[in-house]
């Protein structure tokens, strides 16, 4: 089969999560002898390819990439569907002859993309890597923090979402920025907020209208896949209370990774505690350090990995804050380097403020046999057994975690006791050998759906 996996970035210049997946199921797909192409994008802002559409080659995979500075989106509205992109796809997809696209990212390519295959007949497949169809911010979380269980009838939650957005924007009006948006109920105070803001009432109407369109459009986008592959039963709740007419297959993703036993620690070592992420508020990195600041002194160490210059200002507060504390900044390493690093660390904290799905993070942690302390987050705690291969916390609270973290100085055996416990065997062949089972079950497309 020759089949394209659109995503909307890609090495080099992106290495997350969804990139990971795209890349690892392209390999082995190619593995199981099918011709694989990623299809990617430039965001608008970073630097400027030679044309929109260019061609490169990452770890013997081909990349079509189409750079979004020579088509940016000029609107609320394009930023989910573009029809100006649907000749730029049936090109590619002309080229490329696909039996088989499969999404792994809408955004940059937007409801064009889908709209393209199904005017040339192509079937698709989709993986959900995180809310953002129906999610303005892509967390399911609301202004507050707190979770969202999606967009309403009025949308007034998204309006909100979109305000505090705007709000992070040095040229968006102190008032707007200063406002407590998480209590605004209804479109009307937020119209009233808007207007203050120096925004036009009749734009907000149009605004509120476009946000309504956006989870619908992308939502009918979805449906015109043959189904949906959800890494997490969190994940697939969450759509299924949006759209239950969709087909879903729950299949968790696949790590590869040195699942040697932990090593032997000797008498008297000193707990290791770890963080492997990005530096940003979502993450929790600051409630890791208000909670290791309660233990006894030198009962554990901190060892914190990830960039400082995603948010230069808040890695600067974390290193600040954590003044006096055997707390280590690390910075980053190879994605090869993993195993090696969770060698060293006892206990792997993930302390996020948003509802994570299937963090890759969390998968190579227990398949390396460290245990965990996560917050509660489904898309999390139904990996994790209370007490057997880590513990569970409740979301935001530094304290809930601080109680967590003394189980281990308390008990310096415990982290080792829980290492036997700890597993993950799935691997990305395993997970794209079903991928490709699912493919094999592919219906002919029906075409003009949209």
């Amino acid at each position: 089969m020759r089949i394209i996996l659109a995503v909307h970035c890609f090495f080099p210049g992106h290495v997350y999560g969804t990139e990971t997946y795209t890349l690892r199921l392209a390999q082995h797909l190619v593995d199981l002898g099918h011709h694989c192409v990623v299809l990617s994008a430039v965001f608008a802002g970073e630097p400027h390819r030679d044309s929109l559409i260019t061609y490169y080659e990452h770890e013997g995979i081909p990349v079509v990439c189409v750079d979004r500075n020579h088509l940016s989106a000029q609107s609320l509205a394009e930023s989910f569907d573009q029809p100006e992109l649907e000749e730029v796809y049936a090109r590619i997809i002309s080229k490329e002859v696909p039996d088989i696209i499969h999404i792994n990212h809408l955004m940059n390519h937007s409801c064009a993309l889908p709209r393209a295959a199904s005017k040339a007949r192509v079937p698709m497949w989709a993986t959900l890597t995180d809310f953002h169809a129906f999610c303005f911010n892509g967390r399911l979380e609301d202004t507050g923090g707190h979770l969202c269980l999606g967009p309403d009838a009025t949308g007034v939650q998204c309006l909100a979402c979109l305000g505090k957005e705007a709000s992070n924007h040095s040229w968006s009006n102190s008032e707007l920025r200063n406002l407590k948006l998480s209590k605004m109920r209804s479109f009307r105070s937020l119209q009233g907020m808007m207007l203050r803001a120096g925004f036009g009432c009749d734009v907000k109407a149009e605004t509120m209208l476009v946000l309504k369109q956006r989870a619908s459009s992308q939502l009918a986008a979805y449906r015109l896949c043959q189904g949906l592959i959800t890494p997490s039963a969190f994940l697939e709740k969450a759509f299924r209370r949006q759209a239950p007419d969709m087909s879903y297959h729950r299949m968790s993703f696949g790590v590869d990774v040195d699942r040697s036993p932990k090593p032997t620690r000797s008498y008297g070592h000193t707990i290791v505690v770890g963080f492997i992420g990005q530096l940003t508020i979502h993450k929790g990195p600051d409630l890791l350090i208000d909670a290791f600041r309660t233990l006894p002194q030198g009962s554990a160490a901190l060892r914190i990995y990830g960039s400082e210059s995603q948010d230069h200002s808040f890695a600067e507060r974390l290193k600040a804050s954590s003044t006096g504390l055997d707390v280590s900044f690390c910075g980053t390493f190879l994605s090869g380097d993993i195993a090696t690093i969770l060698a060293e660390i006892d206990v792997l904290v993930i302390p996020s403020r948003w509802h994570e799905n299937s963090p890759l993070v969390l998968l190579n942690a227990l398949a390396t046999h460290t245990p965990v302390v996560v917050s509660d987050a489904e898309g999390m705690t139904e990996f994790v057994t209370q007490g057997h291969n880590g513990f569970i916390f409740r979301m935001g609270d530094s304290k809930s975690l601080a109680s967590a973290l003394k189980h281990f100085v308390a008990k310096p055996s415990l982290a080792a006791e829980m290492s036997i416990n700890t597993a993950y065997p799935r691997t990305t062949r395993q997970m794209a050998e079903e991928v490709e089972a699912l493919y094999r079950t592919t219906r002919p497309a029906l075409a003009n759906q949209i």
